[in-house]
């Protein structure tokens, strides 16, 4: 088994918090079920949680992802959470706390690209 380095477990670690900070977002921000558009606004709150809980397990050990798949997903996370933004689904504090954390997620990545530690680079 390979050591990690202490940036792939904190991008691991902040990863998954944006997860569970998304979710949090959600209950915060849920204003009834009497609401027009609130199954699409769950799905939207949902999906950048999955994707940031997956994003998560892609630092583990023996993750499933390579460099250029973290990347990838880093930048669909912030494309989801623009569309969102800009069409006014997700608030404006909400939007700003998601992408400093995905950027964050992302120059962890980028950080580590030169390290041998990455998968079986």
């Amino acid at each position: 088994m390979q050591n990690r380095t202490s940036i792939l477990t904190m991008a691991g670690v902040i990863a998954a918090l944006a997860g569970a900070i998304t979710i949090g977002f959600m209950a915060a921000n849920f204003k009834g079920i009497d609401s027009t558009n609130v199954l699409g606004v769950s799905c939207l709150y949902l999906i950048v949680a999955v994707l940031f809980f997956a994003l998560a397990g892609g630092f583990k050990e023996n993750g499933q992802w390579n460099a250029a798949m973290m990347e990838f997903m880093c930048f669909v996370i912030l494309a989801i959470v623009a569309f969102a933004a800009i069409v006014g689904f997700f608030p404006i504090i909400m939007t700003v706390v998601v992408v400093i954390l995905n950027i964050l997620v992302l120059s962890c990545v980028l950080l580590s690209l030169r390290s041998e530690d990455w998968f079986g680079a």
